[in-house]
């Protein structure tokens, strides 16, 4: 944080989601290019962090839409339903081609960045991780899966609580 000139929050952290270093490196970007130097104040709980950072990545996706609020709503009904799979199938992670497919669905109303699926630009700006499949075969390199990289993400009552305007 220090290095991208991002103050610390004067409370602490309130889970270890908020240390992650994707996390953090993805908040201080999201801060830098709206020309913030720290959190905004009056952020209250893991609701408003959430919601804070969320909303400022999806404002600074780079798909040529930098500074509007229009993928906010897609990039959040997405991770949601991410976050639904996982939860339903009680695992960390979705499969690459469901995660390729949820994000399709949800940003239908805008056109891909050339050779990028939707999901390939919420993973650079780091909203999801992918992983190899360790149950898939070494020489399979095409086994992907999407895990979230905020970790209560997959809580679908944590989501469905921190996240209902999505």
């Amino acid at each position: 944080m220090i290095t991208r000139r991002i103050s610390r929050p004067s409370a602490p952290w309130l889970a270890p989601e908020f240390v992650n270093p994707l996390f953090l490196r993805s908040t201080c970007l999201a801060l830098s290019r709206e020309r913030k130097t720290e959190f905004p104040k009056g952020l209250h709980g893991t609701k408003a962090i959430f919601s804070f950072y969320i909303h400022s990545v999806a404002r600074n996706l780079g798909t040529g839409r930098d500074g509007g609020d229009e993928l906010i709503a897609p990039s959040m009904r997405t991770l949601r339903e991410i976050a639904l799979q996982m939860a339903g199938g009680q695992r960390d992670y979705v499969s690459h081609g469901d995660a390729v497919a949820i994000a399709a669905k949800h940003f239908s109303a805008f056109p891909a960045p050339s050779n990028q699926t939707w999901l390939d630009v919420i993973q650079r700006n780091g909203l999801v991780r992918v992983d190899p499949d360790p149950t898939a075969s070494p020489d399979d390199p095409a086994c992907r899966l999407i895990v979230c990289t905020l970790g209560s993400a997959g809580d679908e009552r944590d989501w469905d609580d921190h996240h209902d305007d999505a």
